[in-house]
């Protein structure tokens, strides 16, 4: 998972890592965490983000 695509279209959905990590269950650490690279979302986290960000989990591959 490329996590800079991820911060790109949370930042161009205007979402901050706070409103997102609430939106889809997690920790706003975590989101920074994935966002940096150094941490892999779970399928179930993927599909909630995907859904959040509306777009398809293949976008962040």
């Amino acid at each position: 998972m490329d996590g800079k695509k991820m911060q790109s279209l949370r930042i161009k959905r205007k979402h901050t890592q706070k409103t997102l990590a609430e939106a889809t269950g997690c920790s706003r650490a975590y989101i920074d965490a994935i966002e940096n690279n150094r941490r892999k979302p779970s399928i179930g986290l993927l599909e909630r983000l995907a859904k959040e960000l509306n777009c398809s989990i293949k976008y962040f591959f």
